[in-house]
């Protein structure tokens, strides 16, 4: 039986694991194929992450759960002080899961390999391809790959020749492409995992009372705190923008169930959610649990009327289930998704609202169209899901082709 390895698996985002679990679900199909994550974390996230996830093996390595800038200089280490490193028991216990890899595969995520600069990521694929395994990325988003550092020179060079050496590639938005032809990098389009699964999960009984009745799903995003192209903004326009989300979908006869994507140690979407809606009672606006997985918070996607969302992932929930939506667009992976599948006039550039709209017109606007054009909306919907399913899996038909040739 064939050995995968799965490495650089993002955690504590309920929208990664949709990912994840679409995933294994396509790798099951393959044949044969024993399936083996390996997490760099600490250990409760990885068992949240994992629950339920049959069939699956997975080890952590706590000791490598280090900040990106250990890897950034160990990165900037000679090749035989990288070996050294790897003799370390933590270090060389990771090592041997690898050796022991028919392939080594990098799970599906968001711009870590660019933007984000996961010096972490890259040290997890240099190990696989300085073994010489094979090695493969499946539904990244990469790049853009800016900024006149030292560091950011260098972090594009290494991650330029590690896409260059990995045996498959694929791409998940328009964006990444193009950044990917303007390296000479060759890929293979797709479109985010998540769409090659809907799972037919029931909304708990507990949750009844909460999805009973005309509801809108919102899922904000605290971006201001993470994200570096929109700290400067600080977190009154972000308060402004949602509140007024709130509002015009209260005042129009809706309950607004906000859903947290982030769970764990990344545990800050609840209590900020909650604060939006603090001058509501639950009878209009209520935030769950951040303890329900990504089939349950489908589930309640499912049901609503409609979804207003600044995670990517909202939107994919929206369309995986021909839920109308309006996108909050933070990053080039959502505009590009929206592009390919003809849904772009759905979406609104969060920093144009932040810098010019003031009043929120166009978020107004927007709503009353997804609200009252429902019946157009949803076929259009219900096609573009279908169009990223094929998508999937046309790619991974080409990836599964690639592995047997080995």
């Amino acid at each position: 039986m064939a050995k995968l390895v799965i490495i650089n698996q993002p955690l504590f985002n309920r929208g990664d694991q949709a990912a994840f679990r679409a995933l294994v679900r396509l790798l099951k199909t393959v044949g044969e194929l024993e399936i083996e994550v390996l997490f760099c974390t600490r250990p409760e996230g990885a068992a949240v992450f994992m629950d339920g996830m049959e069939g699956v093996g997975y080890r952590v390595f706590p000791r490598l759960d280090r900040k990106k800038r250990f890897y950034k200089r160990l990165l900037w280490l000679p090749a035989f002080l990288q070996r050294a490193f790897r003799r370390f028991p933590e270090a060389a216990a990771y090592a041997q899961y690898i050796r022991k890899a028919d392939f080594v595969l990098c799970a599906p995520g968001g711009i870590d390999i660019g933007g984000y600069q996961n010096w972490k990521d890259l040290w997890q694929l240099y190990n696989a391809l300085a073994m010489k395994k094979w090695t493969g990325i499946w539904g990244r988003s990469i790049g853009p790959f800016g900024g006149s550092r030292l560091s950011d020179k260098r972090f594009k060079r290494l991650a330029v020749e590690m896409l260059r050496q990995v045996r498959f590639l694929s791409l998940r938005d328009k964006q990444s492409r193009d950044i990917a032809e303007g390296l000479g990098i060759p890929y293979v389009p797709t479109i985010d995992t998540a769409f090659a699964y809907r799972p037919e999960c029931e909304i708990p009984e507990e949750l009844s009372a909460v999805t009973g009745g005309r509801y809108a799903a919102f899922v904000p995003n605290q971006l201001y705190a993470w994200h570096k192209n929109f700290r400067r903004f600080g977190p009154e326009p972000f308060a402004a923008l949602y509140k007024a989300v709130i509002r015009n979908i209260v005042t129009r006869g809706y309950r607004v169930v906000m859903i947290p994507q982030l769970f764990g140690r990344a545990k800050v979407d609840r209590p900020y959610f909650e604060s939006l809606a603090e001058e509501y009672g639950r009878d209009k606006a209520v935030v769950l649990a951040d303890t329900y997985d990504s089939d349950v918070q489908q589930a309640v996607i499912r049901n609503a009327s409609f979804v207003a969302g600044a995670r990517c992932h909202s939107v994919i929930f929206a369309i995986n289930n021909h839920v109308p939506f309006l996108c909050l667009s933070y990053e080039h992976k959502m505009d590009g998704m929206l592009e390919l599948l003809g849904l772009s006039e759905y979406s609104l550039p969060l920093s144009e609202l932040l810098e010019a709209d003031a009043d929120f017109g166009r978020v107004v606007k927007l709503l009353e169209t997804v609200i009252e054009q429902r019946e157009f909306i949803v076929p259009r919907i219900q096609e573009a899901q279908l169009n990223a399913r094929r998508i999937v899996q046309t790619a991974f038909d080409k990836f599964s082709a690639t592995m047997a040739k080995e």
